[in-house]
């Protein structure tokens, strides 16, 4: 019963966004959004951020010792300015892991090109970013 109602539903659901995507012609109506990233250091490759980062993450050493590993995931803003603010820790790991990723991303420079939206003006960008300590 519970799947013959939400059948029924789903198809209702999709009646209604085809009427909604057409228009008065009923031709689809095409939307193209383009949106510039963030570059680092100009790398059109995206790896440069992540060398930089594993270049100079430093390793806990009592978690080291203890064999300690895991994943960090940050979230900062690339800024219309270029500048890389507000980090933070969206899933940690360990106390320690996550203070060390906070402040290598918090220490890379400020060599960011901003985002853009499909009008090609610069705008803030939300990113995220795992880091990730392995032994």
């Amino acid at each position: 019963m519970r799947l013959r109602v939400l059948v029924t539903f789903l198809l209702l659901m999709l009646s209604c966004v085809s009427g909604f995507c057409q228009n008065q012609d009923q031709e689809p109506i095409l939307i193209e959004i383009r949106e510039q990233k963030p570059l680092f250091d100009n790398d059109l490759a995206g790896g440069k951020f992540r060398e930089w980062v594993y270049e100079h993450l430093k390793y806990p050493k009592k978690l080291k010792n203890e064999g300690v590993q895991g994943r960090v995931t940050i979230s900062f803003i690339i800024t219309k300015n270029g500048k890389l603010t507000d980090v933070k820790v969206i899933r940690g790991a360990h106390p320690l892991l996550d203070k060390e990723a906070v402040r290598v991303i918090k220490a890379a420079p400020q060599k960011w090109t901003c985002g853009c939206n499909y009008k090609g003006e610069p705008i803030d960008v939300h990113m995220m970013f795992p880091v990730i300590f392995k032994l």
